[in-house]
């Protein structure tokens, strides 16, 4: 895997996470309610790869949160300069994004894990 995310930290100005097609929310949301017409016997199995895929994706979204962090410290230094502050604070809101995306899989996550097959 790329260290700066599948097409690099940034893409076009936003985080790649952050592209419609990026986002495993709304997918594995589809993917629980899906679980409403398997046989008891496949919704274990499924569940599983649903944790999976989902946890996998949430050390991803803190993989890259701590690239945009050590990011911010080495723009930190250079505050004072015009496109270093721009891009200071184009990363605080990608973090903040992060942040949110993170906590959002998380709640997700967490709901599914007590659900019975």
């Amino acid at each position: 895997m790329n260290p700066n995310g599948p097409f690099g930290p940034l893409t076009w100005g936003i985080a790649w996470y952050s592209l419609p097609w990026m986002r495993p929310l709304a997918r594995l949301e589809r993917r629980l309610e899906a679980l409403r017409a398997l046989d008891e016997a496949d919704v274990a199995t499924e569940l599983d790869r649903i944790l999976h895929d989902g946890y996998a994706h949430v050390l991803q979204l803190e993989a890259e949160r701590s690239r945009v962090t050590r990011r911010v410290q080495e723009l930190a230094a250079r505050a004072d300069e015009v496109a270093a502050a721009q891009e200071l604070r184009r990363l605080a809101r990608v973090r903040e994004q992060l942040d949110r995306d993170v906590e959002a899989l998380r709640a997700l996550l967490g709901g599914a894990g007590r659900i019975q097959p």
